[in-house]
């Protein structure tokens, strides 16, 4: 597990600290990589960049521009980026503003440099993204809706491009990408839920 802070710090998880105070800023997000896999990591001006996991699994408590020094900037997103990923068709973006984005994945390079995965308005900042195939879908919940969209559906831009606006879902909860056989579980605050 490798959980992200705030200010770009990062904490290795994986050598048992349980209990254990970790990191002394916010956390912004939490995910679980295999040490093959390469992190994608998205800043808040929209430039992506991959690491190799092998270069997290060193360092205990740290920050991302120590790891790789081609970051010098806030990371507001992190993704794994597995062996099978590089095999798909495109990066999927969801701001937290609704919108979504899809560029064809060899647009970027292997994720070698750091370049520009999308252009933000001002405010916003990138909320997900993952690596796709055009037979999977996403869920975006929000405070006013959920929505789910086919993948399919959704046009290809260019990587310095805005992407279109989803639709109005209020404020954004949270984002999941799958295959079509798979289940999504959405809950409210009171815990009534749907699948």
């Amino acid at each position: 597990h490798i959980t992200v802070a705030e200010i770009g710090s990062i904490s290795n998880m994986s050598k048992g600290k349980i209990g254990k105070k970790l990191l002394s800023n916010p956390v912004l997000q939490t995910i679980q990589i295999n040490s093959g896999s390469m992190l994608g990591c998205i800043t808040a001006e929209g430039q992506i960049i991959g690491v190799p996991a092998r270069k997290l699994f060193v360092a205990e408590n740290t920050h991302l521009f120590d790891i790789d020094f081609r970051i010098k900037t806030d990371v507001v997103y992190i993704f794994e980026i597995t062996k099978d990923d590089l095999d798909k068709q495109f990066v999927t973006i969801v701001t937290k503003d609704g919108i979504i984005k899809k560029t064809e994945l060899s647009e970027y390079n292997n994720f070698k440099s750091l370049i520009f995965a999308i252009k933000l308005k001002e405010g916003d900042q990138v909320a997900h993204a993952s690596i796709t195939n055009d037979d999977e879908f996403i869920v975006i919940g929000g405070q006013e809706k959920t929505l789910k969209y086919g993948l399919d559906t959704v046009k290809p831009t260019g990587r310095y491009t805005m992407g279109v606006k989803a639709h109005d879902i209020g404020k954004m909860f949270g984002v999941v990408t799958g295959k079509a056989e798979d289940k999504v579980i959405v809950y409210d605050a009171s815990g009534a839920g749907k699948m």
